[in-house]
């Protein structure tokens, strides 16, 4: 593991460290008897995992210090993304590979602690962010929407974030221990409720139609037709009609897969899909990668990546 404090760069060997990113977890802890400095930057050289120390934990009769922090992601969990002065909204438009390094830059990203931000040329979108929410969750809806993934790297002794396609992995189930659930029915007909009382509410109504696809026209009728409603009393408008579109593709996301799969999840990344086949019981199972987790432990680091209920390990010495 390397650690950058400054311009000053030094290696640890001993060490024990637990790190996630993606979903629901965002930081590292790092277990060592070497004396480190909040706000230094360890990573493990050639990999994705790093991030920044912010706190230092020593107890009594004990030589270890337990380094807490943010990974790179962590970061971008840790900036808001506002409308510029007299707009309503953050848009990003044009090539990704311009607008996307301008959008770090915007959130004060950029230069420091991140070197170069680059992504896939050729590529032209108009986003529009939803009002101050984090930098993480703007960029995980853009990336959902596109299908791309960001992907963390050093580059002379620098965190640096790629932009591109994501990719889906194929992994036979007949190579690992699994189970499979298959959904037949999910919600189908989503019943937005926005701002307002009573009469004066917003409500908006999105279905799911005969392409699996979110439609404004109802498709599934009497006993095939699954209703749900969805609580939104701060949004109202094309917001909320956002809100619901996004929640209603999210339902339709309920098939469940545990697998217990060894090798390969060091070339997976967070914002890549899974696809799992069962011939024997005729399904497949596609999940998309949410979590990433790194532990080190006596020498050995151990790989996992997670989605929903979908784990996949891997375990190299290092």
């Amino acid at each position: 593991m390397v650690v950058r404090h400054g311009a000053t760069l030094r290696e640890i060997v001993d060490y024990d460290l637990d790190l996630a990113f993606g979903k629901s977890e965002n930081n590292f802890q790092l277990d060592t008897l070497l004396d480190l400095t909040p706000g230094s930057l360890i990573w493990i050289d050639g990999s994705a995992y790093g991030g920044i120390i912010d706190s230092v934990r020593t107890a009594t009769g004990s030589h270890v210090r337990a380094y807490k922090g943010r990974t790179w992601t962590g970061m971008l969990d840790d900036r808001v993304v506002c409308p510029p002065a007299g707009q309503d909204y953050y848009t990003l438009t044009g090539d990704l590979s311009a607008s996307l390094p301008r959008l770090l830059s915007d959130c004060t990203l950029t230069p420091s602690p991140f070197g170069k931000v680059t992504a896939q040329t050729g590529v032209s979108k108009t986003f529009q962010a939803d009002r101050y929410v984090t930098l993480f969750e703007a960029l995980d809806k853009l990336m959902d929407e596109i299908g791309w993934k960001y992907v963390w790297g050093i580059d002379a002794d620098t965190p640096t974030m790629r932009f591109m396609p994501a990719v889906t992995h194929v992994v036979d189930a007949t190579s690992m221990d699994a189970e499979l659930e298959k959904v037949r029915r999910r919600v189908n007909h989503l019943i937005g409720l926005g701002k307002g009382e009573l009469k004066d509410r917003a409500v908006v109504h999105r279905y799911i139609g005969a392409d699996g696809k979110v439609t404004t026209r109802q498709y599934y009728f009497g006993v095939d037709e699954v209703e749900a409603t969805y609580e939104l009393s701060d949004k109202d408008g094309a917001e909320l009609t956002r809100a619901v579109e996004a929640k209603l593709r999210e339902l339709q996301q309920v098939d469940e897969a545990d697998m217990d799969y060894q090798g390969g999840a060091e070339r997976i990344d967070v914002g890549d899909s899974l696809l799992m086949q069962d011939d024997d019981a005729n399904m497949r199972v596609s999940a998309k990668v949410t979590k990433k987790i790194a532990q080190v432990q006596d020498g050995t680091l151990t790989v996992s990546v997670s989605c929903d209920n979908t784990t996949i390990t891997a375990a190299t010495d290092r």
